[in-house]
């Protein structure tokens, strides 16, 4: 159910990727964790930055080839979503949510690794945040990132696709 692939990238691919997103010339935009009706708590809490790379049928970011390496580890599926969170030290995040609800596959890429993570509600798995990580698991399994207290930052790449080849949204 929970799939975790380490050294997911080549690593001179990875350093490329993660260097271009640490650096400040990259653009990350301000927003919200969960929206207002899945969060409970301080408003400080649910901000994070992000980057959305790619949203079926709407939305292409010019930064898309940085991850065009992970897309290629999924060329058959058809992809909803790719977007990328930075949150910040000992920011408290652990509310329980699916990124999307539909049918199909969600994958966390970790970028840098820190002492945050994914936690599982249905077994109560965790999965530390460790560079050149990718963890896959069904749409519908609630989760939860957690907080880095050993690092200014966490940074993932969350993909979110559908495993029916049949469907009809938009392919890459």
């Amino acid at each position: 159910m929970i799939n975790v692939y380490d050294n997911f990238l080549d690593h001179t691919l990875f350093l490329e990727l993660k260097n271009n997103i640490e650096s400040y010339k990259f653009p990350w935009y301000k927003n919200k964790i969960l929206f207002d009706s899945e969060y409970v708590g301080p408003e400080h809490n649910n901000i994070q930055m992000d980057h959305v790379f790619f949203k079926q049928k709407s939305y292409k970011s010019k930064y898309i080839s940085l991850i065009l390496p992970l897309l290629d580890k999924f060329n058959n599926e058809k992809l909803i979503r790719v977007k990328s969170n930075l949150t910040f030290y000992k920011q408290i995040i652990d509310h329980w949510h699916i990124d999307i609800n539909v049918p199909g596959t969600t994958g966390i890429f970790y970028v840098n690794t820190n002492n945050g993570g994914t936690h599982f509600q249905h077994d109560n798995t965790k999965i530390e945040s460790k560079e050149n990580r990718m963890v896959m698991f069904p749409n519908n399994l609630i989760h939860s990132g957690y907080s880095c207290t050993d690092s200014e930052y966490r940074i993932v790449i969350n993909f979110n696709w559908l495993d029916d080849p049949s469907s009809n949204l938009f392919k890459r």
